[in-house]
């Protein structure tokens, strides 16, 4: 499927959940969030792989953003030291009213035995 620029740009809702998406994507992710994509509202990176680096990646984007109202950051190897690195940039969102984030790990195992609501 082609997605236009104007699609891109005039996103409001994204859903990259159970992409297995790295460390590398959430850099890609946090640059569109910045520079491309400002009318982002929702955010859904449920299901992934973005680990603590991803997180880094992240929380400038989300710090900065003042459209996004929901992100959901479940199940993607964060770990506590990742919700320490996302803990000011979510403070410091004004806009930011949901968050979904859970500390258990995802492993490819795993892959197989995720559902969706």
């Amino acid at each position: 499927v082609r997605t236009s620029q104007v699609q891109v740009r005039t996103a409001t809702k994204v859903d990259w959940s159970f992409k297995d998406l790295i460390a590398d994507d959430a850099k890609v992710i946090a640059h569109l969030l910045t520079e491309v994509m400002a009318s982002v509202t929702s955010i859904n990176l449920e299901e992934n792989y973005l680990g603590l680096e991803g997180a880094k990646a992240l929380a400038p984007a989300l710090r900065d953003s003042a459209s996004v109202t929901s992100v959901d950051l479940s199940w993607n190897n964060l770990g506590a030291e990742g919700a320490k690195v996302l803990a000011p940039a979510i403070r410091d969102n004004a806009s930011l009213t949901y968050l979904w984030y859970k500390l258990r790990t995802r492993t490819p195992s795993l892959r197989s035995h995720h559902r969706r609501c």
